[in-house]
């Protein structure tokens, strides 16, 4: 069972550390991973190296996406651009 309202089918990562996050729901939603780390330093490591950035995943059963165990985000803060 899903955590979440709204799932993610595939994340791509895209230029200027930007996520692209399709929903289940059909809609597609960007999030800016770089201005988010700029609020929250913990996330820095993530944009610091592109390659580290690149290596997004979809966890928890499309809830979240992830970069390694301790740098998340959930799917229902991408979909309302927290």
């Amino acid at each position: 069972m899903a955590l979440h309202e709204h799932r993610i089918v595939s994340v791509k990562p895209l230029s200027s550390f930007t996520v692209e996050c399709d929903f289940d729901d059909g809609s597609v939603h960007r999030f800016d991973v770089a201005k988010f780390a700029d609020r929250y330093p913990f996330y820095k490591s993530v944009v610091e190296d592109s390659d580290t950035f690149r290596r997004v995943k979809i966890t928890l059963g499309g809830d979240a996406i992830a970069w390694d165990e301790m740098h998340d985000l959930s799917s229902e803060g991408i979909y309302h651009g927290i």
